[in-house]
């Protein structure tokens, strides 16, 4: 686990769905997470995966890729549901609820004691991918 000590080892689909306040869900809610990526190249099995719109792309194109990499639900703000047996979370701000969700899954990290120098060296050996966190487990 790229998180082991920081991120809880999974989180249940619907927990997931109340912290984000959807504005519709769709499909299987049961499904434990076990991980949370918004680059679809960085999926695996039980992931959920954020589709947030960027300068050059718009993350709703990688769905498909998301889904055949072993996504089992999908958050996005279009309201495209690609299959009846994955779940999708409708929300108003795709980057805010990703933001919510991984202080939650990560049992929020911006909240630990900045001060404490063992928790800082850890954190600093994170997993970095394109110049930001991997979000993941």
């Amino acid at each position: 686990m790229i998180f082991g000590k920081f991120c809880m080892e999974t989180m249940r689909l619907e927990s997931i769905a109340r912290l984000v306040q959807p504005v519709q869900t769709r499909g299987p809610m049961h499904f434990e997470i076990e991980g949370i990526a918004y680059d679809s190249r960085q999926v695996k099995e039980n992931y959920l995966f954020v589709a947030l719109h960027g300068q050059r792309a718009d993350g709703a194109q990688y769905i498909e890729d998301a889904l055949r990499r072993g996504a089992v639900a999908i958050i996005s703000e279009e309201d495209r549901w690609p299959r009846r047996n994955i779940a999708h979370i409708l929300v108003k701000d795709a980057r805010r609820a990703l933001a919510e969700i991984s202080a939650a899954f990560y049992d929020h990290p911006s909240q630990k004691n900045s001060g404490d120098r063992r928790y800082r060296h850890e954190w600093k050996d994170h997993n970095v991918v394109y110049g930001s966190p991997r979000i993941g487990c």
